[in-house]
């Protein structure tokens, strides 16, 4: 039986639906296999979180944009799914043990500390 591994707790209670999935994808560490695609045609709730220029997002989505971090953290715990790639919003994410997809790159060395996390959690899945 595993426990959850929250160790970061919130006391802002912002009006956000929280019935969405969050998705952040960074221009850094991308894994070319996963298909966001998929997830956002299958999925009619979808939204964006956007830290930078260069973070994906689609017209037409709910798109996100903190302007600082405990809002950002705000946003990441109303999702109902966050899914992103190796950034500090996974790694909130991951501090707030919210439901979370980590979209994993083998190019790039650090995916070593998201593998081993479902031992951890029940609430994390990993695409490397």
């Amino acid at each position: 039986m595993l426990f959850r591994s929250k160790w970061l707790f919130l006391d802002d209670f912002r009006a956000i639906d929280d019935d969405f999935i969050l998705i952040h994808r960074s221009n850094r560490r991308i894994n070319p296999s996963y298909n966001y695609e998929k997830i956002i045609k299958e999925n009619k709730n979808v939204s964006f979180l956007v830290c930078n220029n260069t973070d994906l997002y689609l017209d037409g989505y709910k798109i996100f944009r903190p302007s600082n971090i405990k809002e950002m953290a705000v946003i990441i715990s109303k999702s109902n799914l966050f899914i992103g790639n190796q950034s500090a919003p996974l790694a909130l994410a991951s501090s707030l043990d919210v439901p979370r997809l980590a979209v994993l790159d083998l190019d790039f060395n650090n995916y070593i500390f998201y593998e081993n996390e479902s031992k951890y959690s029940n609430n994390i899945k990993c695409f490397i």
